[in-house]
């Protein structure tokens, strides 16, 4: 069957744009995954520990990853990074966006990255957990791509607080989240699994940009 005028002027236009799209990003060049992995990595001890999230896309993979001590060799001074990828089918990697490092201590495994979710092509997480005896509960920091910046949307915290007559860990417990794109913030406060308090408020938060992002700062919520 011919190809039409029209689908012939469509290929043309797609294979222009996939030339431009290489020279710019220096696609000759594009490293494979483990290898932008160690260019970005700030781990200069030992082996850093890397969680990775994928999901498929038009041009490949978006590949979600956050780079941490690994909690054997880290040192007060340790940090980590976060960073969005595009891996191509034939295996190169081209960097979307990334934090710059940032100071990150995980006391000796009491603080782990359990989760990575991507949700869409615009849209990530990235779940921090803490363990501890009176200390424990979980982060979520939300990520988005809003108005072609991507940046810190939201995060979600839940604490968990000692009380002698709770049956099991988390009864009484603190829950927070923030939504820092529409303002909208929720609080909760739960004694022995009885919901105590919740309030819906809203609020002005500033922007907050991925390549300057750092965990757990006050700005993000309460600690």
């Amino acid at each position: 069957m011919p190809v039409s005028l029209g689908r012939k002027v469509h290929l043309l236009l797609r294979f222009v744009l996939a030339l431009l799209t290489a020279s710019a990003y220096g696609m000759e060049d594009s490293p494979s995954l483990s290898q932008y992995v160690q260019s970005v990595s700030p781990i200069q001890n030992g082996r850093p520990r890397i969680t990775y999230a994928r999901r498929q896309v038009e041009d490949g993979s978006l590949v979600v990853g956050f780079i941490e001590p690994d909690s054997t060799v880290e040192t007060i001074e340790s940090q980590a990074v976060v960073f969005v990828a595009l891996e191509r089918p034939d295996g190169r990697v081209i960097e979307i966006a990334k934090s710059a490092p940032f100071a990150y201590y995980t006391a000796s495994g009491r603080l782990l990255v359990t989760d990575i979710s991507i949700s869409s092509s615009r849209r990530f997480s990235v779940q921090f957990n803490h363990l501890g005896a009176c200390t424990s509960g979980f982060e979520i920091y939300r990520f988005a791509l809003v108005a072609k910046l991507w940046r810190v949307a939201g995060r979600d915290g839940n604490q968990f607080h000692c009380n002698p007559a709770d049956e099991s860990s988390g009864d009484t417990r603190s829950e927070w989240s923030g939504n820092f794109v529409t303002g909208r913030v929720l609080a909760k406060e739960y004694r022995q699994n009885k919901l105590v308090s919740s309030t819906s408020t809203q609020r002005a938060f500033p922007i907050f940009p991925l390549s300057s992002f750092v965990a757990f700062e006050e700005r993000h919520g309460p600690r």
